[in-house]
């Protein structure tokens, strides 16, 4: 076990597995999308809305798909993985896409960036490693990554605000623990029945204690004397806290969109929860597949 990318950084483990270098990892598959776009998919405003509803995408038609893709190119999936995530600023809440509006933030996958350029913020491209001196230094002034790592990379530290995921998340990350189909082509039956049923256990472990990072973020946050904000409206609780959701949020982005774009109001729409809304389709680049699970929800 080589754990931290001590063995091979995470951008680069996809191609490590193809060549052999290692046999198995667990990464953001939108660390992928440079070999294969479709994966930035799966780091997609809104896609996922909270831990029940990502188990029930893994069985979806759109999960499917990107699991051929992923066969396609050699890798084989062992187990799923949704890490939820959060929003910080060191000046402001965002609570709407009029919030961003001049930020320099920091985005952790393409579609994110086109979610924020959207809604008037200008991009910063750096490593998760390095959001904390970013912020220090003035570099970035807000950022977006897994309610884990806001809490191990201390951002609490040199952050006003934070947004929390709470039950209508805008902010989910597709983590699965993968095997390099040469290793697991070299297993026989019984081993691949051995692990398959090893990984559905750790699929069960890690879902069930997923939820906690997002709690331990929101009390280390409070802790903190820090503001933060839940995105379910029935669950803001403890000074500071602000309700909200992601409704509006992706609402608001959506008739931005159609505004800088010149789309007519009757034209191209986007759902978002219960609502529609007229939406760019620079702004939205998701298929229309993607959306239909959303309203499944």
């Amino acid at each position: 076990m080589f754990p931290g990318s001590s063995l091979v950084k995470a951008q680069e483990q996809w191609k490590a597995m193809l060549t052999g270098q290692i046999d198995m990892s667990a990464f953001p598959l939108d660390y992928a999308s440079g070999f294969h776009p479709q994966f930035g998919a799966t780091l997609m405003p809104g896609l996922v809305k909270g831990h029940a509803h990502a188990r029930r995408i893994n069985d979806s038609d759109f999960m499917k798909d990107i699991k051929a893709i992923i066969e396609q190119g050699g890798v084989h999936v062992l187990a799923d993985a949704w890490l939820a995530g959060a929003f910080g600023s060191k000046d402001k809440c965002i609570r709407k896409p009029e919030d961003a509006a001049g930020l320099k933030v920091r985005s952790a996958g393409s579609t994110f960036a086109q979610m924020w350029a959207g809604a008037g913020a200008s991009i910063v491209s750096i490593p998760s490693s390095e959001v904390y001196s970013a912020l220090q230094q003035g570099v970035a002034q807000a950022t977006d990554t897994s309610t884990g790592s806001f809490v191990s990379f201390r951002l609490y530290e040199q952050l006003k605000c934070v947004t929390a995921p709470g039950d209508n998340a805008l902010w989910f990350m597709y983590e699965p623990v993968l095997i390099s189909k040469k290793s697991w082509d070299k297993l026989n039956d019984a081993q691949k029945k051995a692990l398959t049923a090893a990984s559905k256990k750790a699929e069960d472990y890690f879902e069930s204690e997923s939820k906690k990072l997002d709690d331990e973020m929101v009390d280390t946050y409070k802790k903190k004397e820090e503001q933060g904000r839940s995105r379910d409206p029935h669950r803001c609780r403890g000074r500071g806290l602000a309700c909200g959701g992601a409704k509006d949020v992706l609402q608001g982005l959506c008739r931005q969109g159609a505004r800088r774009q010149g789309t007519d109001r009757k034209g191209i729409e986007c759902q978002v929860g219960t609502c529609r809304c007229p939406c760019g389709r620079r702004l939205f680049t998701a298929s229309r597949a993607c959306l239909a699970w959303w309203r499944r929800g």
